[in-house]
């Protein structure tokens, strides 16, 4: 093995540790730049939650028409119309916001931060109105159908603490396969 000389011994840890810090410094360095055409994915992805959230409201809107024929035959449906409306009308305000973050996020196509603000607000909106939707629905069910809607909203229970998937998968499976729409519900 060869003996460094004393000289060299005293400013190898030194060189070895700048030589890591220079290493440090250019592989975390993070820009903002174009790379991989970034700033045009993110647009289009706005683009697609804007055009799913206005499909929603299209659902929600022929959704809405049939409560209305519901609750002119049965008044108990009276105020969930009420609160379907509201949520509606919501909805609409929210998708004309997310058209000016859409024009406000293609205006300002090469400022990162915009862009990311702009979508996640979009995403949070509607997982948010989807959230609603289905709290409404589900009211609906227990109001027409109390029985059914019991037994049709029964979180699983784990049969014991060892499973082979963790217990949120199998959560989403459950809501996936019991998912309400508007139609089958009022059909009771």
């Amino acid at each position: 093995m060869p003996v460094l000389p004393e000289s060299l011994r005293r400013w190898s840890p030194r060189l070895v540790l700048a030589g890591l810090a220079v290493l440090l410094v250019l592989s975390g360095c993070r820009t903002y730049g174009d790379d991989f055409n970034r700033h045009a994915h993110m647009l289009s992805a706005i683009e697609t939650a804007n055009e799913r959230f206005a499909d929603q409201l299209a659902q929600a809107q022929s959704d809405l028409d049939r409560l209305r024929q519901a609750a002119a035959d049965n008044a108990a449906l009276e105020p969930y119309l009420e609160r379907y409306t509201a949520a509606v009308t919501l909805h609409e305000e929210k998708l004309s916001e997310h058209q000016t973050f859409e024009e406000e996020a293609t205006a300002r196509s090469s400022d990162h931060r915009v862009l990311r603000r702009n979508l996640g607000a979009i995403v949070t909106d509607h997982s948010g109105m989807r959230d609603q939707y289905v709290r409404i629905i589900r009211a609906i069910d227990f109001e027409v159908n109390p029985e059914r809607a019991a037994q049709r909203h029964l979180e699983p229970r784990e049969e014991s603490q060892y499973q082979s998937t963790p217990p949120q998968y199998d959560q989403i499976r459950y809501r996936q396969a019991n998912r309400l729409q508007m139609e089958d519900v009022l059909r009771g």
